[in-house]
């Protein structure tokens, strides 16, 4: 879709979008723009031409809320998405898989062959619908008309308030997931990642603003090892998340005697870990994700073969419709949080 210009006839719309800006909101639009701006080269008569208008201006603004991010939000980033799951499904089944048996060696024609078999255990998540809106009055109409002729484009703000809406509940998915939905997310209690639990250094605490950076380079080797030692090393994390305040002190922390920082030292002696992330949501100061009271890290693999976040129907916004002397533009999208069919492949640690 081209980028809003109302004095270029060739610029694009949608259609479904025009149609109903000239039939169901005809009588709106027509109110709004029945009357020229004194002194302007710009008129509509009718809703026909005043349709084709507004849907230009209505497909600016509908682009820019899907083209929105909010870095912030960073589980609509860090973790792996599809759309495998049809949008009319009401819930979705997966199992989460751990390896049982290992192989041996056997004699010429044994019967005894040991099993290595995949354990499977059944999971269910509703997916949920997630809707909100935005819209415009009839004098905001007016003064989109005024300001098209002033070169002046209609505040963005009302689409980015609603996108950041829905963002910020699907986030809260990926991340906390919804026990009464049965939705899984990062956090969750239910979600059967495995926790590595921090041992104190030589000051008698086990946070890392405690720690020397020995200590620090030691619990990220022991974490690597509980997994490695928990899987048989079938499982290879490749990815570490840390609060974004983590990992600037670690950046910004000098080991002693040298001019490298903490951070730099770490990433340079374990190789395996190919993404350094941040993720406000996992410091303790972020209440809204975090109530441990506690800095909280993740070890995962960055593959949607072990975890991915499914969205059966992404953010969508529908034609406009007429209600009450206003355009209203509802929007909606299905979710079903986090899938992780194969938790070892991740480990969480609190109290970093």
């Amino acid at each position: 879709m081209s980028k809003f210009n109302p004095f270029d006839p060739a610029n694009g719309y949608s259609e479904e979008d025009r149609v109903a800006l000239e039939t169901k909101c005809a009588s709106l639009i027509n109110r709004a723009y029945r009357n020229p701006f004194p002194g302007a080269s710009l008129r509509h008569d009718g809703a026909d031409n005043a349709g084709i208008f507004f849907a230009k201006q209505l497909a600016h603004i509908k682009t820019k809320a899907y083209d929105k991010e909010f870095p912030e939000l960073s589980g609509l980033k860090l973790f792996p998405q599809t759309s495998d799951t049809d949008e009319g499904a009401s819930y979705i089944e997966y199992y989460s898989y751990e390896p049982v048996g290992f192989a041996a060696i056997i004699a010429n024609y044994a019967s005894d062959l040991p099993r290595v078999d995949v354990k499977g255990t059944p999971h269910r998540a509703e997916i949920v619908n997630i809707g909100d809106s935005y819209g415009y009055n009839v004098q905001e109409l007016r003064a989109c008309r005024r300001n098209a002729v002033l070169g002046i484009m209609k505040s963005l703000d009302a689409v980015r308030a609603d996108r950041r809406v829905y963002d910020v509940k699907v986030n809260h998915l990926i991340w906390n997931g919804d026990e009464k939905a049965k939705i899984v997310g990062i956090l969750s209690s239910d979600n059967n990642i495995p926790v590595y639990t921090l041992q104190n250094g030589a000051g008698g605490k086990a946070d890392w603003a405690s720690k020397t950076a020995d200590e620090i380079a030691a619990d990220i080797a022991g974490i690597l090892n509980y997994i490695d030692t928990l899987t048989q090393s079938v499982e290879h994390p490749d990815s570490w998340v840390m609060p974004n305040d983590l990992y600037t002190a670690l950046n910004l922390r000098r080991i002693d005697g040298t001019g490298e920082s903490v951070l730099s030292y770490i990433k340079e002696h374990t190789p395996q870990i190919k993404n350094w992330e941040t993720a406000g949501e996992l410091s303790k100061s972020n209440k809204d994700y975090n109530t441990t009271g506690k800095n909280i890290g993740l070890l995962y693999t960055k593959d949607a073969d072990k975890m991915y976040h499914d969205v059966p129907m992404a953010f969508l916004q529908h034609a406009p419709q007429d209600r009450n002397l206003e355009i209203v533009i509802n929007c909606e999208g299905r979710d079903a949080g986090m899938v992780i069919p194969y938790q070892l492949s991740a480990c969480l640690v609190y109290g970093l």
